[in-house]
């Protein structure tokens, strides 16, 4: 039913590919042009951060409204005793899997052909799964956060907001020696 409603908003479904294929495309197209030589490892590293960063906004705002226009019916279905919050949980997630992988595609593949990663095949594989997986826990994030807040505003912001905290205290963006813990972050963290 899932796979169903999706392509019956086909206009929807295209419009986040787009917007999928956009981004790629312009992340891509930063690092186009290095010619025969590799990126450094700073250039590829900021590369790799800047996909895992971009990638969340295509997808959490996505699903949190996603949630919230299906939790009205979810709860007529679940007190009717059609199914278990288990059972919903896990067709969702299987549902939501050939979107999941199309999107993992149509994001990763441009960008790593364009700024000339490793050409090996086990590389490329490996890249694709991490980016598989960088979406998957964002779809997990926003599927939490849309669970747990009452409205769709109340969940959009928190979970932008969440994933901002994440996105710079990834390390790359601050450092954790500027941070307000201070000191008793860098002992934590074994730097």
């Amino acid at each position: 039913r899932h796979m169903y409603n999706d392509f019956r908003d086909l206009v929807s479904l295209l419009v986040r590919g787009f917007e999928a294929l956009l981004m790629s495309l312009l992340v891509g197209f930063l690092y186009y042009g290095a010619g025969e030589e590799r990126l450094n490892i700073q250039d590829t590293v900021a590369l790799l951060y800047m996909m895992g960063a971009l990638t969340p906004f295509a997808v959490v705002l996505d699903v949190i409204a996603k949630c919230h226009t299906e939790r009205a019916m979810l709860y007529h279905e679940l007190e009717d005793g059609m199914y278990s919050v288990t059972s919903y949980f896990f067709a969702k997630v299987l549902g939501e899997l050939p979107e999941h992988c199309v999107f993992t595609l149509v994001y990763g593949l441009p960008i790593y052909w364009l700024a000339g990663l490793n050409e090996a095949a086990d590389r490329f594989l490996l890249f694709l799964l991490l980016v598989w997986l960088m979406v998957y826990g964002s779809r997990a994030m926003a599927l939490f956060v849309a669970a747990a807040l009452p409205t769709l505003q109340t969940s959009a912001f928190i979970g932008n907001a969440l994933f901002t905290v994440f996105y710079l205290t990834g390390g790359f963006v601050i450092s954790l020696e500027n941070m307000w813990l201070g000191e008793e972050a860098v002992i934590v963290s074994g730097y």
